[in-house]
């Protein structure tokens, strides 16, 4: 493998640990003050976990506002033709799922108008990671419609008291599943993940199946009505093939969960003098041959090497710049900025020199 393929592979398996595999926005998993964690979602009210979502939206949309404006057009792009997407051709896109649900209602029952419904929730919940000021969610939690249409399938599935903090929930455990099963693979595994979609579809599936497996609350009512991982996964397909503008815009959002996860490390060297930077992502180490590191602005007593060495002369006792750190676009185009901050460099009284 040739070095810049070796670039372009190790970004984009970052970009799947920051974001994952799955519908949910990439932000949810992302350590924002406030957000309730894999270990007690299930311990906590499903309402209460809608506001910390909402925070986690905001937070990915300010990473996302914070780069590239293409990036942004890229995302209003899609969002522009999510909602033009009109039902009367686009039904079927929903079938592996609509078609277990229709099986379980009573013959009486107004069946086109439910459909109509679920659709419009998909394309709803399609567009929440897409969506800058997080709207759509607070749009789908308090629409009579959509709990109307909720609630007759849990009724359907068994259970008429799940809410939309259930579904939300259900989508978390899948993000937060699916991203566990992409830290423990190999290396080796990694970049056949990264080359191949449908190693990418079996993982989205894995992570899909052990959490219906849990049979808890959203996953019951699924099980219930013999809805399977994969009826959620060629669904969520259909949507994607379907949509020209999701490519890039799934592109834009997993850069900006990159730059929202990256936190930078530092080793500091030449008595205070040098610092050598780099960055991890979710605890996972980002390769420094994928980053190329420059000075923005500050002192011009700053140097910044490409590699992540940032250091003052002798003579210097300290000074502050603002340094950045891009990324190989694993999608084409141009390299990415994950991580920008302003940096101090002070020399150690009686420190050595070099």
């Amino acid at each position: 493998m040739n070095l810049r393929k070796k670039i372009t592979v190790s970004a984009l398996v970052l970009s799947m640990t920051a974001s994952s595999l799955s519908v949910l926005p990439a932000a949810v998993t992302s350590p924002v003050s406030g957000f309730v964690g894999p270990k007690s979602v299930y311990a906590a009210p499903a309402d209460s976990f809608i506001q910390p979502l909402l925070v986690q939206l905001n937070a990915l949309h300010a990473a996302l506002l914070a780069g590239d404006p293409a990036d942004v057009q890229d995302v209003r792009k899609l969002r522009s033709e999510i909602a033009a997407l009109d039902p009367a051709s686009n039904l079927a896109l929903t079938d592996p799922v609509w078609s277990k649900i229709a099986a379980k209602l009573p013959p009486s029952f107004d069946k086109e108008a439910l459909r109509l419904k679920v659709f419009e929730l998909f394309k709803a919940i399609f567009t929440l990671q897409y969506d800058p000021q997080a709207s759509d969610l607070l749009a789908i939690y308090s629409d009579p419609g959509y709990r109307a249409a909720l609630h007759t399938i849990a009724v359907a599935g068994g259970d008429s008291n799940i809410t939309f903090g259930d579904l939300f929930i259900f989508l978390f455990e899948v993000q937060e599943t699916t991203r566990e099963l992409v830290g423990g693979l190999s290396q080796g595994q990694l970049l056949q993940l990264a080359a191949s979609r449908e190693k990418r579809n079996e993982l989205a599936l894995e992570g899909l199946n052990i959490v219906l497996e849990k049979d808890e609350s959203f996953s019951a009512i699924l099980n219930n009505l013999g809805i399977t991982a994969q009826d959620i996964r060629s669904t969520v397909l259909n949507f994607q093939l379907k949509l020209k503008t999701y490519r890039p815009a799934s592109g834009a959002i997993a850069v900006a969960a990159l730059r929202l996860s990256a936190k930078e490390t530092v080793k500091i060297t030449g008595g205070g003098r040098i610092h050598h930077y780099g960055l991890t992502v979710r605890g996972v180490t980002v390769p420094s041959f994928a980053l190329t590191w420059s000075k923005v602005s500050g002192s011009a007593d700053v140097s910044v090497s490409p590699n992540g060495k940032v250091s003052i002369p002798n003579g210097v006792p300290s000074a502050s710049a603002v340094i950045q750190a891009k990324l190989t676009n694993p999608f084409g185009g141009n390299d990415k900025v994950i991580f920008e901050e302003e940096v101090t460099l002070t020399a150690e009284k009686g420190g050595p020199k070099k």
